[in-house]
């Protein structure tokens, strides 16, 4: 039984198909190599692969290395306390806030609270909206 790829073992890129489960891996995150220009007309040929060899390939994206535990800060004029609401730095404001949009509707929706409380204590009522109206009581 061939599917979408056939049998081969390869998707229709020419990538090889992961197998499905536990052992699945991505196969689309692999780096890609230079490829050729099939009936390239001459000097075409010379020209793709230099451009090739100009742009980044796709693949693996790169990831940043994690900072040791003890190594020296990145950022030593800005206080330990940034972004709390005690000692040096600025306060949790400079971190940013609900939008005014958000504070809009949240003060729209909460005229509604008191009818979606008594919904809240129906047995058959979801706990995702039982939170939602527990975030509503706390934004009032």
């Amino acid at each position: 039984m061939a599917g979408a790829g056939g049998s081969s073992g390869f998707n229709g890129s020419g990538m090889p198909m992961s197998p499905p489960g536990a052992m699945s891996m991505r196969t689309d995150m692999q780096a890609q190599g230079a490829m050729d220009l099939p009936d390239a007309a001459y000097g075409e040929q010379a020209q793709f692969q230099a451009d090739q060899a100009g742009a980044p390939m796709a693949g693996a994206p790169a990831a940043m290395p994690p900072t040791p535990m003890r190594a020296p800060t990145q950022q030593p004029d800005v206080p330990l306390t940034d972004g709390a609401d005690y000692g040096p730095g600025a306060g949790s404001a400079a971190l940013g806030g609900k939008s005014t949009v958000v504070d809009a509707d949240t003060k729209m929706i909460a005229k509604y609270l008191p009818q979606m409380e008594q919904m809240a204590l129906a047995e058959d009522t979801p706990e995702s909206f039982r939170l939602f109206v527990r975030y509503l009581r706390g934004a009032r």
